[in-house]
């Protein structure tokens, strides 16, 4: 009898455990959310404080997508162009599209028809490092 009230008294102190353990990936994207981000309004702007590597992903018409990384010049301007979604990452644009194409985006790929547009991905940390906002 005292056996199995102690099985049963460590079943209920199991569960929550067994719960929190069994569906770790969303108590980690819960905690995640606690912490608090930086948020990034679309439309905000970012000045180059120097050159820095970023990746931009290149998008289709099609399945897939594609991305390469490029060097940011310094005093380039580029905005944002969605509100960041978990403060990590954000999606910009430049502000002068025609002189970042012709610098950066290769030709066979501004040419291909399914060719549908690219975004430069930041990372929050890169403000007050390699970028600032203006």
């Amino acid at each position: 009898m005292e056996a199995e009230l102690k099985t049963k008294y460590l079943s209920i102190l199991a569960w929550p455990f067994l719960f929190i353990f069994g569906n770790i990936w969303l108590v980690l994207i819960f905690l995640g959310n606690l912490i608090p981000h930086k948020k990034i309004k679309a439309g905000t702007k970012f000045l180059a404080m120097e050159s820095f590597k970023a990746k931009v992903i290149t998008y289709y018409n099609a399945p897939g997508t594609f991305g390469f990384k490029c060097v940011i010049p310094k005093d380039f301007v580029l905005i944002a162009k969605e509100n960041s979604r978990f403060g990590i990452i954000f999606e910009c644009i430049p502000e002068n599209i025609k002189e970042f194409e012709e610098q950066f985006i290769p030709k066979r790929t501004k040419n291909d028809p399914k060719f549908s547009g690219y975004r430069i991905h930041l990372k929050v940390r890169d403000i007050g490092k390699n970028i600032k906002e203006i």
